[in-house]
């Protein structure tokens, strides 16, 4: 068996058996590398990660960033984001509430309201 790899066993026959061994390896580093690779024994790919760095999550069998999308203005910097569109600040019309952008909305009160971006509160 390797050192760092991934065994499996085939069979031509109920008497024989035989190991058939594939290293695959797994790297750490920063940004969308891996902070953590899983076991050896457990891996499926090329750098299988169990655990990523800040600002990252496992996807499959690698990290993805978390992604700033067009509902923040502003996003938190990478490595301090916890979900996809982590706001630092909002478009005008929206506040922001636990890193999240929401939209002020229209009291039912009034006969109409102002378009979204002009409102304040």
């Amino acid at each position: 068996a390797p050192e760092n790899g991934i065994c499996k066993r085939t069979s031509s026959s109920k008497k024989q058996v035989n190991a058939i061994c594939e290293i695959v390896s797994c790297a750490t580093g920063s940004g969308s590398k891996c902070k953590t690779c899983k076991n050896f024994r457990d891996r499926e790919a090329v750098d299988h990660c169990d655990s990523c760095n800040p600002g990252y999550y496992v996807s499959g069998t690698s990290c993805k960033a978390y992604s700033c999308g067009a509902s923040c203005k502003d996003c938190v910097a990478q490595n301090l984001r916890t979900k996809n569109d982590h706001c630092s600040a909002c478009h005008s019309g929206y506040f922001l509430d636990n890193g999240e952008c929401k939209p002020y909305d229209c009291d039912s009160k009034c006969k109409s309201c102002v378009a979204q971006n002009l409102r304040t509160q």
